[in-house]
């Protein structure tokens, strides 16, 4: 009995030793994909990524939104990577797509959708032309400077995707948000450049124009209403208050009509001036009267400045955003991601904002997740985490992606995951789950999903020559 209880003792720790203390497993059954994405398109500026059902056969399929930051032609559009079951997933874009699939240039940004513990990640593509199918917007940075539609990628009856009818208005765009703005059952599209916009969805995501404004002798189609808070009156005698860069929209009081958060971007110039450093990044809180009304009801100071990838300090930009219940509460938070901006590099910031819960956010948390070291000066993380619930606790957890993982190799990507420690505050992982991975030394994007029926996070691992594979957990 004794020797049988010796020998079942010594398996479990060898069964457990894969696990981490994170309940995150470190051994994996390595699942080679089949093709290969294009090398550049691997260098995504922000990246999108979806985990979607796309062929409904009960299985888990990633959607991911390739780019290529600088590209002089088209280089990014959107990939499927299929499951077939077995945990296995192959690029299956053409297979998927009725028709082209959506192309871009130069890459991808993103717009945020909650996070629900329910799915844990899964569908976080919404029905925005009421159809009853799971809808993927995805803009293109070009809209950063040129005001453009934005197709829909849409679901269709045959489980095939298409490049949909319905369009947004005419906007510019930097980061985004689909929430149900007037209550009235349907996303709308909430915009931030300079400005926060909304663009109201009547319920088949056409976004028609709603009113007209211009001179008597001039008139011009207004297809959004402007969030414009006063700054007269938030900063008075400064040029340069902050703009709205980013946005977070979830409901501060109860009362199911989502406020508006906004962060604004930094002011730091090609000449790496400064300019405005206690005004970068200021977060806004607009209350919502009505669905079309709002008032500017909570200032909060942004991060303040952050060591750059050289060493020098800057002030930090608001550029992207998560919302998820980070604690547990019921209530949906928020989570700022930040970059030093277009003329410095590094410098990731995060800001994790707790829901009051009486119309008022406060600054839970703020951490740096950039790499400390990097032998590529200009790597950063490159937009908002993928948020999903790694160790099955029902709280999320945040995963970042770099342009050279954390320094440059796989083999500590480890770092590149923030583990909530349940009261809605992060910490970096510190157990190397990636060390036993085959060709770890390499650069890889990594997208955390359940491939199969277990309960284990699997990974979608896409190295930097375009192949990829799944790593599931043993």
């Amino acid at each position: 009995m004794k020797r049988g209880l010796i020998l079942l003792t010594v398996l479990f720790l060898l069964s457990s030793s894969a696990w981490s203390a994170d309940g995150l497993s470190s051994s994996y059954f390595e699942l080679k994909g089949r093709k290969k994405l294009n090398k550049l398109t691997v260098e995504d500026h922000q990246m999108n990524i979806v985990l979607h059902d796309f062929n409904a056969d009960g299985f888990v399929d990633v959607g991911y939104a390739t780019g290529y930051w600088g590209a002089p032609t088209p280089k990014g559009r959107s990939e499927i990577f299929l499951n077939n079951r077995a945990g296995r997933l192959n690029l299956a874009t053409t297979k998927i797509f009725s028709g082209r699939p959506r192309r871009y240039s130069p890459d991808p940004e993103h717009v945020t959708i909650a996070w629900n513990p329910k799915t844990n990640g899964k569908n976080n593509i919404i029905d925005i032309t009421g159809d009853g199918r799971a809808d993927w917007l995805i803009p293109s940075s070009s809209n950063n400077s040129i005001p453009q539609e934005i197709p829909l990628i849409q679901g269709s009856v045959t489980n095939r995707l298409r490049l949909g009818t319905a369009r947004t208005p005419l906007i510019s765009f930097h980061h985004g948000s689909f929430a149900d703005i007037d209550r009235d059952g349907d996303y709308d599209l909430i915009w931030s450049l300079s400005q926060t916009h909304i663009s109201h969805n009547p319920g088949n995501g056409q976004f028609p124009c709603t009113s007209y404004v211009g001179p008597p002798d001039t008139t011009y189609r207004r297809c959004y209403m402007p969030i414009w808070p006063n700054f007269e009156d938030l900063c008075p005698n400064e040029l340069w208050c902050g703009y709205s860069f980013a946005n977070i929209v979830i409901d501060l009081d109860g009362d199911r009509l989502p406020e508006i958060v906004t962060s604004a971007y930094n002011n730091v110039q090609s000449d790496l001036r400064d300019l405005y450093p206690h005004l970068s990044g200021r977060i806004y809180v607009f209350k919502n009267i009505d669905g079309n009304n709002f008032r500017h009801t909570q200032t909060l100071a942004g991060p303040g400045k952050w060591k750059d990838s050289k060493g020098k300090r800057y002030s930090v930009a608001a550029a992207d955003s998560a919302v998820a219940d980070i604690d547990g509460d019921g209530d949906l938070d928020g989570i700022f991601y930040y970059e030093c901006g277009d003329y410095c590099k590094g410098a990731n910031p995060v800001v994790v904002l707790k829901n009051l819960g009486n119309g008022k956010v406060k600054r839970w948390q703020i951490f740096n997740a950039s790499p400390k070291r990097s032998d590529k000066w200009w790597n950063k993380a490159l937009g908002a985490p993928q948020v999903i619930d790694l160790n099955n606790d029902k709280r999320p957890d945040l995963i970042f992606n770099y342009g050279y993982n954390y320094n440059g190799s796989m083999k500590d990507a480890h770092k590149q995951i923030w583990m909530n420690k349940g009261n809605g505050k992060f910490k970096r992982l510190t157990k190397r789950i990636f060390s036993k991975v085959r060709g770890n030394s390499r650069n890889a994007k990594i997208v955390a999903l359940h491939a199969n029926k277990d309960k284990k996070i699997d990974w979608l691992v896409i190295w930097s020559d375009g192949t990829y594979e799944t790593l599931i957990a043993r």
